[in-house]
């Protein structure tokens, strides 16, 4: 164990799940399992991966859960996403809803709704054994008062209720006040999800974690959507050299083997925050809120995102193309066809396809 003020610091990893939605990264599932059995090695205390999407992730959640490693699934308010978690003997679950005014308006929902449903589905999910955390999808551009409400409102059905920064927006000077303010007004447990669109998330989640929060979750290496998410290695090297501080369980000596590894996967850093590779956008939930409001996930609303195709595709890719790009509507079958065989291509050749590239399989007549 490194020296310094031992702290009761607890690591979600979030490397195979959020940063394989960075375009251009795909881990196969033999990878996934290895990167996952190094996490446990090292120290981490749950690895996130996304429940309820395809049937593969979900049969790598169950086989990673029979072997006693500690996978938490990221799962929608639904109780059937519970029942699966059950299903397939996870212990924890991370119950995830948009919390900003601007996601819930994307989506059709009022403030009430996900009040309601959130602290259901939670007291469900604590019902069924499981121990329940809740992530505010953009929990810095939500209003203050109402995001408290759900804190105040959740308090007792979860453990952890994690703020997240969804498009990075917050800046250090405001991360202290945001954690400590949020943490008074709830009683709740705090963790911490940054994303690194302005170059400012591990600061942000520096000054998080000195104002009292306990979690922090990001990806090794900071590999993820856009400009990726914070790094948890550097994090957690920044928090011993600057302050002191050490996460206990952590196997600081075991930290460079699996920085290596999940490079060697991945095959690929991090997009630099303002880089036009920052501006790539693949997964289908996010070009679905970009298709509704431009400032769904874009911090540069102004700036329209670059396209691509793959893994994490929906229909709404398709939509988007022919929709916004091309002004060209199909009927929506199609773009469910189209999903389907970019899906299959993309998990093949384990590669995404840019926009030029579809338009050309389109109209060559291979979708």
């Amino acid at each position: 164990m490194a020296e310094g003020i031992k702290m009761n610091i607890k690591i979600y990893d979030d490397t195979i799940r959020d940063g394989e939605q960075q375009v251009g990264v795909f881990f196969t599932t033999t990878q996934k399992d290895r990167l996952a059995e190094a996490f446990k090695e090292v120290g981490i205390q749950e690895i996130v991966l996304m429940s309820g999407v395809h049937e593969v992730e979900d049969g790598l959640i169950k086989k990673l859960a029979q072997k006693n490693i500690p996978i938490t699934p990221l799962s929608m308010l639904d109780e059937r996403y519970v029942d699966l978690a059950v299903e397939n003997n996870v212990k924890r679950i991370m119950l995830v809803y948009g919390v900003s005014d601007i996601l819930l308006n994307s989506r059709g929902v009022s403030r009430e709704e996900i009040l309601e449903r959130s602290i259901d589905v939670a007291k469900y999910a604590r019902s069924c054994g499981l121990y329940v955390d809740f992530a505010g999808e953009d929990s810095t551009r939500a209003d203050f008062s109402y995001l408290s409400q759900l804190g105040r409102y959740l308090q007792s059905f979860i453990d952890y209720f994690f703020i997240c920064d969804t498009i990075g927006v917050l800046k250090p000077e405001e991360s202290g006040d945001f954690v400590r303010r949020f943490i008074g007004e709830t009683g709740n447990r705090v963790g911490l999800h940054y994303h690194n669109d302005l170059g400012l998330a591990t600061e942000n989640t520096i000054q998080g974690v000195l104002s009292g929060a306990e979690i922090i979750s990001g990806t090794f290496t900071g590999i993820g959507e856009r400009a990726g998410n914070i790094s948890i290695e550097n994090v957690l090297l920044r928090l011993r050299a600057e302050h002191g501080i050490v996460a206990e369980n952590i196997d600081y000596n075991g930290i460079p083997e699996v920085v290596a590894l999940v490079r060697d996967f991945s095959r690929m850093g991090p997009a630099k925050p303002f880089s036009e590779e920052a501006q790539y956008v693949e997964s289908g939930l996010h070009v679905n809120g970009l298709l509704k409001d431009p400032r769904t996930y874009n911090p540069f609303p102004k700036k329209p995102p670059i396209l691509f195709f793959g893994k994490q595709s929906g229909a709404s890719n398709f939509q988007y193309l022919f929709e916004r790009i091309l002004e060209d509507p199909q009927p929506k079958e199609r773009y469910l066809e189209m999903r389907d065989v970019i899906k299959d291509m993309s998990i093949t050749q384990r590669r995404s396809f840019s926009t030029k590239e579809v338009r050309e399989m389109y109209e060559n007549g291979l979708l």
